[in-house]
């Protein structure tokens, strides 16, 4: 390798270094809340999409952390606030979901003000309304609500229901036995309410069984627009639901199932 090889190869990689450490900085200040840093190392080119050893951005930190000021800058900067970082699970969240987790309004409500959905899906952790209730954080719900947080009712299916084999469902439902019984004289309790004669039935309505309470508050009973819903994503549905099953997005695959579950009946309800 040549002198001017060496120079512009020892030139890239000193770069490289510079660029590393400027975001460990950048992660630094953001964690600490240190407004004047961060300003500092935004205009000395610092990225703010980097991220640290756990796959979080500035902005994540920043939003876990709660420093309202720190986030709007960031935001300012062009960071994503649909972020996610992984656990060993999956998906843990964006900033909002962070922010929320630990109860930093300030936080929840610039984000939100600065665009970001309430309804915000997420494979790992649901939407934001679902991560406030089931972390006890009723005035960061009660934010989401007044900004459009809801449930949220998922494509419906009843004309595909009756053109599916249940058959087809039966393997899917073999899922649910973990958590579910569905014959008709259920063996033992299980974590889950049995699903035999589901279709029909009023929502919380087996005596004893401790529902959660965003989907006793759901109210009626189960039909098949709400089952295709629910069983679409339990935590979009019923944000705050104790089932974190993420749900079956695929429609035929979901009719299916809904067949099945119909047919766990002495006397199936009409078809829709």
């Amino acid at each position: 390798m040549g002198p001017v090889s060496c120079f512009v190869a020892s030139t890239g990689l000193a770069l490289l270094v510079g660029l590393e450490a400027a975001a460990a900085e950048l992660h630094d200040a953001a964690r600490q809340g240190d407004l004047v840093a961060v300003e500092r190392l935004l205009a000395g080119g610092a990225q703010v999409e980097a991220t640290d050893s756990g796959g979080a951005t500035p902005l994540y930190v920043a939003a876990s952390e709660g420093h309202a000021a720190v986030v709007a800058r960031l935001l300012a900067a062009g960071g994503n606030t649909r972020h996610q970082v992984f656990g060993f699970v999956g998906s843990i969240g964006t900033p909002i979901h962070a922010a929320i987790r630990h109860g930093h309004l300030g936080v929840v409500r610039g984000l939100l003000e600065a665009g970001v959905d309430p309804n915000l899906p997420d494979d790992g952790v649901g939407p934001p309304l679902h991560t406030a209730l089931r972390n006890g954080q009723t005035a960061a719900a009660e934010l989401l609500r007044s900004f459009g947080a809801r449930s949220i009712q998922a494509e419906p299916v009843d004309a595909l229901i009756a053109s599916v084999d249940p058959a087809a469902g039966e393997e899917t439902a073999s899922a649910c036995a973990v958590c579910h019984e569905l014959a008709r004289h259920p063996e033992q309790p299980r974590a889950g309410p049995p699903l035999w004669d589901i279709v029909g039935r009023s929502k919380a309505g087996i005596p004893g069984f401790e529902y959660s309470e965003p989907l006793r508050k759901l109210g009626g009973r189960w039909t098949y627009e709400d089952l295709s819903s629910y069983i679409a994503n339990p935590r979009s549905f019923a944000p705050g639901t104790k089932m974190e099953f993420r749900g079956i997005a695929e429609p035929r695959r979901r009719a299916a199932l809904i067949a099945y579950l119909r047919s766990l009946s002495d006397e199936p309800k009409p078809l829709p």
